[in-house]
């Protein structure tokens, strides 16, 4: 690629770089906050994969759907654990 197109090697070396991830608490006194970041492509599919696995071996009642258990088990991620 960088033969034939060296302008697409910086671009992504450029993406690569500017990763980042933020983090930011609401102010509307919910106990919440917003994150939003960019990550390698790779590291992205995993923290997926294991955001679903996660949020998909609980037990079958709980209440939480799946879009509010995704959240939960990236904070338990974060708190180290692996469940």
């Amino acid at each position: 690629i960088e033969r034939y197109d060296p302008a697409a090697v910086r671009r992504a070396r450029d993406h690569a770089r500017s990763r980042e991830v933020v983090i930011t608490p609401a102010n509307d006194g919910s106990g919440t906050a917003h994150l939003s970041g960019t990550l390698l492509g790779t590291d992205a599919a995993v923290l997926d994969a294991r955001l679903a696995e996660m949020a998909g071996n609980v037990c079958p009642h709980d209440p939480r759907t799946l879009p509010q258990r995704r959240p939960d088990a990236l904070g338990a991620l974060a708190a180290g654990s692996t469940r």
